[in-house]
């Protein structure tokens, strides 16, 4: 069973919420054990994995504990702050060619980077608790140069790890927090997050729809994993005949729920 959350910002603490009182109800048969996850959903996705040794309820009891004194400081500079205005006035000032100006993003979400690591101090704990706790966990990004979809998971093996119909990269890593920082990365809002000092990888964007990725991902969970080939996220062109649209997001919803009844 897949646990598949998405983006949103307050809706991280909804899906815990919900979650808090869905996932203890079901039997212990019916329980996830894959988590994807991409932007706010990445944060919850990475929290459950580390902490899933702790068992369900005291993680989702924690989990909303956590949501509920969160706030706005712990995420972003307060935007009503003098840098945060003098930061903007530089945004608008580089996108208006002005030299010497230019800001990677509107808004600086520097405490974001101590506040996921206060929020998960142990993130090797993801890599302890695959196989025993859980198959495998999952956080969805975009190349920013190829615009591509990049699935970074620990456990399991796709079948292909790269999928061209629907423009998705398939990266086996041990999750960290940077994983989780370029999930929730939105474009302009925030400044990108760079995952590898390869050169041959790029910068990582947020991806809005987990859903989409979770088939492969909840198919490579039952698989042994096999001989490992590393996608080139930046190769010039990847990005072409990449589908997009409800139609294309339809199909890997449908494809999830395939997945994860068989």
């Amino acid at each position: 069973m897949a646990l598949v959350l998405s983006g949103g910002g307050a809706r991280g603490a909804y899906e815990i919420g919900v979650l808090s009182a869905l996932l203890p109800a079901l039997p212990q048969e019916e329980q996830p054990n894959l988590v994807i996850g991409t932007s706010v959903g990445a944060l919850n996705a990475a929290y459950i994995a580390a902490h899933a040794h702790d068992g369900l309820d005291a993680t989702l009891r924690d989990g909303k504990r956590i949501w509920e004194e969160i706030d706005w400081g712990q995420i972003l500079t307060a935007p009503w702050s003098a840098s945060q205005f003098e930061r903007l006035g530089r945004y608008l000032l580089g996108v208006a060619g002005v030299r010497g100006m230019r800001v990677p993003s509107v808004l600086d979400s520097a405490p974001l980077e101590s506040t996921v690591k206060e929020l998960i101090p142990d993130f090797d704990q993801i890599e302890r608790n695959i196989p025993e706790k859980l198959a495998a966990a999952a956080v969805v990004a975009t190349s920013a140069l190829t615009s591509r979809s990049v699935v970074f998971h620990h456990g399991g093996e796709p079948e292909q790890p790269r999928d061209p119909k629907r423009g998705i990269d398939y990266v086996r890593v041990a999750l960290k927090d940077q994983h989780v920082r370029a999930s929730a990365a939105i474009p302009v809002a925030f400044p990108p997050v760079h995952v590898d000092p390869n050169p041959g990888r790029g910068w990582v964007l947020r991806r809005r729809h987990p859903a989409q990725h979770a088939d492969q991902a909840s198919a490579a969970a039952r698989r042994p994993a096999g001989d490992r080939h590393r996608p080139q996220l930046n190769r010039p062109g990847a990005g072409r005949g990449r589908r997009r649209g409800g139609a294309r997001r339809l199909r890997g919803a449908t494809q999830l729920i395939q997945a994860v009844t068989q």
